[in-house]
This record gives C-alpha cells, structure tokens and sequence, in this order.
C-alpha cells in the first residue's frame, strides 16, 4: 500500500489543476538564480545573476512577492544566513558580499582570491567556508577576514556543507570529496569510486550524508562521510538534493525535475514541477515548506512536502486520457488537442523509468500485459507542455 501511495502523489499534481505540489511563483527577475536561503517560514533570499551582473531576490511573505537588489557584483553563486539578520553571498571572482541588515544593503569583503566561488555554509554566525574552482577552500572566524585552507584537491569544488563547527564536506569534480574533522584545519581526500562530477552535498544529521552529480549519480555515507556507496537514480544530471530527514530526500535536476524518496534514497518518485528550467538548488525549513530555484527566474514552492491526498485524484482533467481504467492487457492513450511530436515516458510506482518512446500520433496503444499489477505515471512531454496521467493494471 505504501508504494501504491507515493505513486499516486505526483498524478494528483497535473489531474487536479490548482492543487498543486509545487507553486510556479513569480520572482520578477529573468536572471538564472543559482541558490535560496530560508531564515524562516515567510523569508528567503535567492541568488544569482544575468552573466553580467549578481543579484539577490529576497520575499518576506513566503514567496507571494519578490524584491530584486542588484548587488554590483557580477553572478552571486552561493548564499548563507546564520542568523535573521547577518548573511554572505559567494560568487564570481572570488566575490563575497554581507548583509548584516536582513539584504537591505550589501558591504564587499576581500576574499584573497580571485576564483570563481560556487558554494558557502556557515556552521556559527562569524564562522564559515567558502569553496570553488582549483579546489579553492577559504574560512572566516570573524565574519570579515578570509584565509586560505590546504584543500589536498585541485579539482573544482561546487558544494560545501557543515553538520557542526568541527565536521565539513566539499564535493566537486571528478568524484571528489574533501572531508575535515577539524573546523578545516586539515582536509582529507575520500575515495568515492567515480569520476563523475559532484555538485551538492547534503548532511540532515552527523552521520548520515548525501551527494548528487551528473549523470544521475546519488552517493549516500552512513557513517559520518568516511565511505560512500554509489548509484544511478536518474539520466538526468542532478544538481541538489537536501534531506529533512535521515530517510526524506528531494533531488533537483537538469530539466526541471524533481525526485523525493521516503527510504533514504533506496527508491525515488517523480513529482511534476511545471517547469523545464533547470532546477539548481533546493532547500526545506522544514518537513513540509520547501523553495527551489533554478533558470530564468524559476523560483517554486511547496507547503506539504509535495504530497497531496488521494481523494483529490479527478481523472481525465489533464488533456490525457487513458482507457480503459483498469486494464489487464492493453491500453490506449489519447492526447486530444496536444498536436505535434510527443515525447511518452511511463514510471513504475517506485520511480523507475520502464517505457520511453516517441509518440507520433494522437492515439497510442501500449501491451501491459507482462507488466506486474499496480499503478505507473504517465507523462506525454511536448517541447511546450506536459501531461501526466496514470495506467491501473489488475
């Protein structure tokens, strides 16, 4: 029942407009915004920029409105508030920026250095480490002053995350983890067994840790990041992913997608985003409020996790129409007035990708019949819309 459960949750988002999992909200800026920050249930900050100026797009109102301030800088990458009041934003050139007025204004800082800045976390409100390209690791103790760290990597570092004062992790390309037990003092390689490039990192306690990168790789450490297992959930490269809890995950990826699990990443379910943006970063305040940001402007929300119940399921209302329901061998898909060359994926109620293929005509028949019973997600992607639907087979 459980599985039959987490399937449904993403059919309820397109079958019953208005009810959504995830709100589009309006951010008022075209610029791609690379990460977001919450301070508390109603203020966030989301930075990013146009290529050619950084900017910070902050709501006091849970997301209904935004403000953009253009910070002078060029792009903003990475953004840290560890308190209501004091923040940093990291980015292009080695820039560091902080507010200590909630972004009513933004004082530069001298980094000491001149690459590009992708990542910041500060564990302690004076505290913090900013990591970027050429394994670039630099710490502040005093919210002002920057030093350098020996980061033992001179692999780009995209990602870079503190569970406490003393542990840290930063992740980047080929394979790379970087791991300190000493507030940075030392950092030390972990070996990781790919190659593939590492964009975010995520810890919801001590021990148990979370890593995403290109090509779908998910890493996962039980053991405070000192061995990792590795996976594929995904063709899609992945580009965060945070955990509210030690089993609760959501991943963010190439494309506007968005992959929760429920079992520690043993097994993930698609959630329709509306959007086929790249999505770039993700964050909870907690179980249920959630922002993710991503290009053009893309700024989402949810206030439940992304769960909505069962009873709201209206079949039909989507443009997809799949009959008959149930069906034991067969069934036909019908697009109606979605015209053109369309794109089928079917999911099974785990998440996994089982059919692909190029729908030509308006019509579609599929054989289920060796499929197991269950319920599978349907979408029919088109270059302007998408349409989601389910297949019942007994």
């Amino acid at each position: 029942m459980k599985k039959v459960f987490l399937f449904l949750v993403p059919v309820l988002f397109f079958l019953n407009e208005g009810k959504a999992q995830w709100n589009i909200l309006n951010s008022g800026t075209p610029n791609n915004l690379y990460a977001v920050c919450l301070t508390t249930t109603t203020t966030a900050y989301a930075v990013g920029g146009s290529g050619t100026g950084g900017s910070v797009t902050k709501t006091i109102d849970g997301g209904s409105t935004w403000s953009t301030i253009t910070t002078g800088s060029l792009d903003c990458y990475g953004v840290s508030f560890p308190d209501l009041n004091i923040g940093y934003v990291v980015g292009f050139g080695g820039t560091i920026l902080k507010t200590i007025n909630a972004g009513d204004t933004w004082t530069p800082l001298v980094s000491g250095v001149y690459s590009n800045l992708w990542a910041v976390s500060f564990p302690e409100v004076n505290t913090g480490y900013a990591v970027g390209d050429g394994g670039t690791i630099i710490q502040t103790t005093d919210g002002v002053t920057w030093h350098t760290q020996v980061s033992n990597t001179s692999w780009s570092l995209s990602s870079v995350y503190f569970p406490n004062i003393l542990m840290g992790y930063a992740v980047g390309a080929n394979g790379t983890i970087v791991r300190t037990t000493n507030s940075g003092a030392t950092w030390s390689d972990v070996y990781t067994g790919t190659t593939g490039k590492l964009n975010f990192v995520s810890f919801p306690d001590w021990n148990n840790g979370y890593v995403v990168g290109n090509s779908g790789l998910f890493l996962k450490s039980t053991n405070a990041g000192v061995t990792w297992s590795v996976q594929t959930i995904s063709a899609y490269d992945l580009y965060s992913v945070y955990f509210t809890d030690v089993n609760i995950g959501y991943v963010v990826t190439r494309g506007g997608h968005i992959l929760k699990t429920i079992d520690a990443g043993a097994s993930w379910t698609p959630q329709p985003s509306g959007t086929g943006n790249d999505l770039n970063f993700i964050v909870f305040e907690n179980a249920g409020l959630g922002f993710t940001v991503g290009d053009n402007g893309t700024i989402l929300n949810t206030t439940n996790g992304g769960n909505v119940s069962v009873d709201e399921v209206q079949p039909g209302t989507s443009g997809l129409h799949i009959y008959p329901s149930p069906a034991t061998s067969a069934v036909t898909l019908e697009t109606g007035q979605v015209k053109g060359v369309k794109m089928l994926t079917v999911f099974s109620s785990s998440g996994k990708e089982i059919l692909a293929k190029e729908m030509k005509a308006d019509l579609e028949q599929l054989d289920i019949s060796a499929w197991p019973c269950g319920f599978y997600l349907v979408k029919v992607e088109t270059t302007q819309s998408a349409l989601w639907g389910k297949i019942v087979k007994w």
